[in-house]
């Protein structure tokens, strides 16, 4: 496995949310999507129960990562489970064997390194070492006497597991039992990499930040070393494949006989090095044939490395190779995780490429969420660039909804009586399907000049709402027919009062917060006031400690209406916020997502502690989950969690 520690040099909308706020049980009819502006992302919501409560901590669980934005440290393919691992920088993703869909493993921390002794897999990353028996499914943390994490490099060969931190290097050759402290130079810092020679487990080669190359012959009891560079990158990966010794940094990839002093540049056919070399593989049917994984994809040579070539078919245009690995199971396969843009597979030595997921394209994020309160196992997903996915087992899986294919930046999405689905884009078209596998038919809702921007649907009694950019609009038959109602601004949520449907709230852009009492003939402002002059909002919520009191999420902070005022809910001014609330969870909370930090607060609003800080810029979505009382489906950016 090779150590990609030190990231090489780096390469050179506005949207709303949507939620309804009322009892229970027309909670869980109205699965609705909320999504935030990656610049000022802030969600704020409501967990039912005495305000200001103390309770125990929620738990966010990984369930999706969108893997071509999945930037992985490190891969593994274990030959006893087929499963496929990633190290990436929020923790571990797995892909079982004949998947498509990518799970996250919670609880690990960002992993760098991942390695296999047998049916045993080891993971090195920011909170130590861990192990898992089980294919992956599962990982305790290995307590090392003396360790100091991070750990960033693995290596199981002949059955010993090393394991290097900041400035140490350990060993075991009881499958974790024992460990010992292996004694490095001073001018060793940080290893990147580690290489065994395949014959004689007590020599090895250590590859450091420092850009030192050490070598032991007697399993680290001495050791000597040679600088190879001087680049604050250090030497990034080593390799030894016999009768020769790899080493890449800043200025390509390096060979020479093992044993030997003198170093040669390797280039490729036109004479280019070969840039950063994060992965040197031998073919285990041709000797002579080597790949390459770097900076500017994959490589291969066919004399053992004094020629290369391109091998990178197939693969997306910025292609640099974090990881290269062979296939396991298919001995002319490899397996390659690339810098922001997932993992691929190919089976014929690197002739062709394909992805292992499902066709997320670069830069995809999570747009739209629903769940189908009839079955909560059935969940429709929006991307930015892919189109409409359906999962059928609550999340484990998914797959692209067939006929969907025309649909474009999928904005709203919505579970109709039925079984089937009702889809708003950006670019104003509505696609709705009556029921499973029925055809889709497209339509528009007509507002101004053009179709409007739909952003959100919302069930309520026997209408359907959209909340548009040309205004709100109602359907009386499930979205065939729409008639627009008097508010006739740019609405990016609704609510209603869940002790009067015909007591509705708006959240509009322009407006500020309208509300109606007759069911949205007239609207008016709430007693009269204009919250702030321009003032953005984004959403609202009920609340339930006060009746007729709502909070308030805008641009430029949040607030709470109540005895016919806006106060602010907390003097910090926290940009773009939206807010959500549900009915039945045992306390009530206060969430925050602000900068890609998804926060909470249990006083109100007067403290805060950051729970998890999103990869990605991107949309956040935010909705309960019908099968879980008090628990949520979240979505920040191209991963999908589960708040529980």
């Amino acid at each position: 496995m090779s150590g990609r520690n030190e990231r090489p040099p780096p390469r050179q909308a506005q949207d709303a949310g949507f939620r309804h706020s009322a009892s229970r049980s027309q909670e869980v009819r109205d699965h609705v999507e909320m999504r935030l502006s990656p610049s000022f992302a802030l969600i704020l919501f409501i967990l039912a129960s005495p305000l200001h409560a103390a309770g125990p901590r929620p738990v966010l669980k990984p369930v999706l990562e969108m893997t071509s934005g999945l930037s992985p440290y490190d891969i593994l393919a274990d030959v006893h489970s087929g499963a496929l691992l990633a190290g990436v920088p929020w923790g571990m993703q797995r892909l079982a064997s004949g998947g498509n869909t990518w799970r996250g493993v919670d609880g690990l921390g960002p992993i760098h390194q991942l390695a296999a002794s047998g049916p045993d897999l080891w993971a090195g990353g920011t909170k130590g070492l861990f192990q898992s028996q089980d294919g992956g499914r599962h990982w305790q943390a290995v307590r090392v006497e003396g360790l100091r994490p991070p750990v960033w490099a693995l290596l199981a060969d002949s059955g010993r597991i090393w394991a290097a931190t900041e400035d140490q290097l350990f060993v075991t050759a009881d499958g974790g039992v024992v460990w010992k402290d292996v004694p490095l130079p001073p001018e060793a810092g940080r290893i990147q990499s580690l290489a065994a020679h395949p014959e004689r487990p007590e020599m090895l080669v250590a590859g450091c930040l420092s850009g030192h190359l050490l070598h032991t012959q007697d399993g680290g009891r001495t050791w000597t070393s040679q600088r190879l560079t001087t680049h604050p990158n250090g030497v990034v990966h080593v390799a030894r494949i016999a009768p020769r010794l790899f080493a890449s940094t800043k200025d390509g990839l390096f060979t020479r006989e093992d044993g030997g002093t003198s170093w040669a540049s390797l280039a490729t056919e036109d004479g280019a090095d070969l840039g950063w070399t994060f992965g040197l593989l031998q073919d285990p049917l041709a000797p002579a044939i080597l790949y390459a994984g770097t900076w500017h994809g994959v490589l291969r040579s066919d004399d053992g490395g004094r020629n290369w070539t391109d091998a990178s078919a197939g693969l997306p245009q910025e292609r640099m190779v974090r990881s290269l690995i062979l296939d396991p199971r298919n001995p002319r396969g490899l397996l390659a995780a690339l810098d922001n843009g997932g993992v691929w597979r190919s089976q014929d030595r690197a002739g062709t490429w394909t992805p292992c997921q499902l066709p997320w394209r670069a830069g995809d994020t999570m747009d739209a969420l629903a769940v189908d309160a009839a079955d909560p196992r059935r969940m429709a997903m929006g991307s930015t660039f892919s189109g409409v996915f359906l999962s059928e087992d609550g999340g484990t899986t998914w797959a692209p909804a067939s006929g969907t294919s025309g649909i474009a930046t999928p904005w709203a999405i919505h579970f109709l009586p039925g079984g089937g689905l009702i889809v708003g884009t950006r670019d104003g078209d509505l696609w709705r399907q009556k029921e499973p596998h029925a055809p889709w038919r497209r339509s528009a809702i007509q507002g101004g000049l053009r179709p409007a921007w739909i952003k959100g649907f919302l069930q309520h009694g026997r209408f359907l709402y959209a909340c548009t950019r040309y205004g709100l609009f109602k359907s009386p038959d499930g979205g065939v027919s729409w008639v627009r109602t008097g508010l006739r601004t740019d609405v990016n949520q609704i609510l209603v009062d869940p002790s009067n449907g015909r007591h509705l709230l708006a959240a509009c852009d322009f407006g500020g917060v309208m509300e109606t009492r007759n069911g949205g003939r007239t609207w008016s402002r709430p007693g009269g006031k204009v919250l702030r002059p321009l003032a953005s909002v984004k959403s609202l919520a009920w609340d339930p400690a006060s009746p007729g009191a709502f909070f308030v999420g805008t641009v430029s902070g949040a607030y709470r209406f109540s005895q016919g005022r806006f106060r602010p809910l907390d003097p910090q001014d926290y940009g773009h916020c939206s807010l959500v609330r549900t009915t039945d969870a045992p306390e009530h909370r206060l969430f925050a997502v602000r900068e890609r930090r998804l926060q909470l607060s249990q006083d109100g609003g007067a403290s805060w502690t950051i729970l998890f800080e999103a990869p990605h810029h991107g949309r956040d979505i935010l909705i309960p989950d019908p099968a879980r009382p008090g628990a949520f489906w979240f979505a920040a950016g191209s991963t999908l969690w589960r708040l529980e």
